[in-house]
């Protein structure tokens, strides 16, 4: 009983924020206008540009799974490409691109990994990400 209650309160709360979202997104507007260029896209560049986004969490998935085993927690490589498509997803929708890192972390804890390591593990990728940036 205690988990089909969960899962009602959850549930409410997951179309209540999708709902906030949609509301704050769209408010103000001019939905007219965005549909149109909606049509006017290129269709064309859809598969592509999937493919770029699909491509980078692969990546960051293999950088998550490499520092992972250098220090001996073990972990799939698809559980490391969940990671990364959370941190994506979260930094999509968050300003200033800031949920991205917390939320891995937390889904991380949830995997019980500590998080000590996460912020290791976290601090060291993004290190070297922003000293790839600084040497181009």
């Amino acid at each position: 009983m205690q988990s089909k209650k969960k899962m009602i309160v959850n549930t409410v709360f997951l179309v209540a924020i999708f709902a906030l979202t949609i509301y704050g997104v769209f408010h103000g507007e001019d939905l007219g206008a965005m549909m149109e260029a909606m049509r006017r896209a290129d269709v064309r560049w859809l598969l592509p540009g999937l493919l770029c986004v699909v491509f980078f969490i692969w990546g960051e998935s293999i950088i998550i799974w490499y520092m992972m085993h250098s220090f001996q927690i073990p972990v799939k490589r698809r559980t490391c490409f969940l990671f990364s498509s959370v941190g994506f997803f979260f930094s999509c929708i968050t300003p200033s691109a800031s949920g991205g890192q917390p939320m891995q972390i937390y889904y991380m804890k949830k995997e019980k990994i500590s998080i000590r390591k996460n912020e290791v593990i976290f601090s060291f990728s993004y290190c070297l990400f922003y000293f790839r940036h600084f040497l181009s």
